[in-house]
């Protein structure tokens, strides 16, 4: 711990401290980093008013319900598609071919229209 001592402060270096004890340069920069003063991080430090974090926090909350909303709206259409689906099967018509071809008809679009 001395010799880290040492190292930090400038007093010694690693190669000094190497061929004094006979050790590798591995082995102190072992001993620097579980002896030695902890490095200073990389970290930014962001300072924003209430009425920004605020504003964060209420668009936060926005997309959260809108994330939501799109769910409930996919779940509503899936189980729209399974029941087409089921009628098709019971009926035994093309509910989908006839609806399309009658959307289009009601557009005014040209296209096959069975009725």
């Amino acid at each position: 711990m001395k010799k880290v001592k040492e190292i930090e402060t400038g007093r010694s270096k690693i190669s000094e401290i190497c061929k004094e004890y006979e050790v590798s340069y591995t082995s102190v920069y072992r001993w620097i980093k579980k002896y030695g003063r902890p490095k200073e991080k990389n970290e930014r430090i962001i300072v924003e008013s209430k009425s920004d974090t605020q504003l964060i926090m209420n668009l936060r909350s926005k997309i959260s319900e809108l994330e939501q909303l799109v769910g409930q709206k996919e779940i509503l259409l899936i189980f729209k598609e399974k029941m087409l689906d089921y009628a098709q099967e019971y009926c035994g018509v093309d509910i989908k071919k006839k609806f399309s071809n009658k959307a289009l008809l009601l557009l005014g679009k040209p296209g096959k229209i069975e009725l």
